[in-house]
């Protein structure tokens, strides 16, 4: 006669035992308020990295950090940095997660090469040289010339006349460069003028009332100076035939001169 009863309040037992059995409002679990705070931030710079610090916050106990897949570690730091995108993950001690974008910039480079001050070497020789002043960028600076190995010095010595490239780098290793052109001592008024005027300029060669360029005018040697360096180098300036030559020495002071740009100097 009581089966029913009995039936229903077990039923009633089963349904309360469901609904504590489901009831996870005890157990630890993510809140919802972890978050990551960027602390400080630099650019990648040239040869330089950039880097990132960051925080956890509303976290339970201590946080782990880890970059894209990378292991956990104890500091929110991350360095040497190269420009692009990044993905920052903190994790406190209940395993509950959060992720930030990170984006490194790559900081354009100030460095300058502000002046270079050239000294003249002499023709035959290597005694000229180049002082670089630099400017900007992360001091420490180093300088080369063409793919020489670098140095602190910012003067160049020991140049040859002729162009160079010079090289300067900084800390962070931004480089820039510039070229330069060593001259020669040689002048056009004391040297190139008199050799021209005494084997090439004489009678019936090169001079008023023929018919090859007048070389007792300054602008007719400096308008020609290539084609008088090829034919002295060749030796066929002065003419074999007129009984004048050059030495070595005015063949190379020629060469160099030409080389400096044919200067009215």
């Amino acid at each position: 006669m009581n089966f029913p009863y009995r039936f229903s309040h077990l039923g009633a037992c089963l349904l309360l035992w469901a609904f504590v059995s489901c009831d996870d409002s005890d157990e630890p679990g993510c809140s919802g308020q972890l978050s990551l705070a960027i602390i400080n931030q630099s650019s990648a710079r040239c040869e330089s990295g950039g880097s990132v610090e960051v925080t956890a916050q509303g976290n339970s106990g201590s946080a782990m950090y880890r970059l894209n897949s990378q292991s956990f570690q104890n500091s929110g730091t991350f360095e040497n940095l190269a420009a692009g995108s990044y993905q920052i993950t903190a994790q406190d001690e209940t395993g509950c997660e959060t992720t930030l974008a990170v984006t490194i910039d790559e900081a354009a480079s100030d460095l300058t090469i502000n002046n270079i001050t050239i000294s003249p070497s002499a023709c035959s020789e290597a005694s000229g040289s180049l002082v670089v002043e630099a400017q900007g960028g992360n001091p420490d600076y180093q300088y080369r010339i063409d793919a020489d190995p670098f140095q602190s010095s910012e003067e160049l010595s020991n140049l040859s006349p002729g162009e160079y490239t010079i090289v300067e780098q900084e800390a962070n290793g931004c480089q820039t460069e510039m070229s330069a052109l060593v001259t020669s001592d040689v002048s056009f008024s004391n040297v190139i003028q008199d050799i021209i005027s005494t084997d090439c300029a004489v009678t019936g060669c090169h001079v008023a009332g023929t018919n090859l360029p007048n070389f007792s005018e300054k602008s007719n040697i400096i308008d020609r100076a290539a084609r008088i360096r090829s034919r002295t180098t060749a030796r066929t300036m002065p003419p074999p035939n007129s009984g004048r030559s050059l030495t070595d020495e005015q063949i190379a002071q020629i060469a160099c001169w030409v080389e400096d740009g044919a200067p009215d100097n």
